[in-house]
């Protein structure tokens, strides 16, 4: 029986550089507890740990945010790999309240943007700027900071709280009207 090929899958990180150690390498200390080396996952390493060397890599490194590979060693490490969570102490690496969240997902896989959507704020910040309405604009701001922090959502929110509390500006024909002068034509 022959093992079919299998097909390349493509991983997006939100980080640019991420590296995962699937094997992780032993510091060596001297008898006082100092660092003096390490050794990186191989025969050696994998021998004092009961490892079978499986031929795959041992750590998976993303370029530009992504990684792809047909390792179905790796794919399979990286589909149950569990999102980095600093505030876990407990060696369990599941993510709690708090989590920073998803570290990369499989692309065309990826996980739903939180609702409502930065699109949605977007627009939700945008009807409420051209209504000059202030409460609205607020909500949006006190709501984003509540829940999802989401930078994009918040500056704009600030934005256009700032736009509406300096007034209108004197740009262009606005300028030329509230000067006195006629608004200036050209013709070409």
């Amino acid at each position: 029986m022959t093992e079919s090929a299998t097909q390349p899958v493509t991983f997006i990180s939100r980080f640019p550089n991420l590296r995962l150690v699937r094997i992780a390498q032993d510091v060596l200390r001297n008898e006082g507890g100092r660092k003096v080396g390490a050794i990186a996952p191989g025969s050696l390493h994998n021998e004092r740990h009961g490892i079978e060397d499986d031929g795959s890599p041992w750590e998976v490194q993303f370029e530009g945010g992504t990684f792809q590979t047909d390792d179905p060693i790796l794919i399979d490490f990286l589909r149950n790999h569990k999102p980095y969570d600093p505030s876990d102490d407990s060696g369990d690496r599941d993510v709690q309240a708090g989590g920073y969240g998803v570290d990369f997902f499989e692309q065309d896989a990826a996980p739903e943007e939180p609702k409502p959507t930065v699109a949605e704020q977007q627009e939700r910040i945008s009807r409420a700027a051209v209504r000059l309405d202030v409460a609205e604009l607020q909500a949006v701001l006190n709501d984003e900071k509540a829940t999802h922090d989401r930078e994009a959502v918040v500056q704009g929110a600030e934005a256009a709280l700032r736009a509406i509390a300096e007034g209108p500006t004197e740009t262009g024909a606005d300028a030329d009207t509230q000067s006195g002068s006629p608004p200036s034509t050209s013709r070409n």
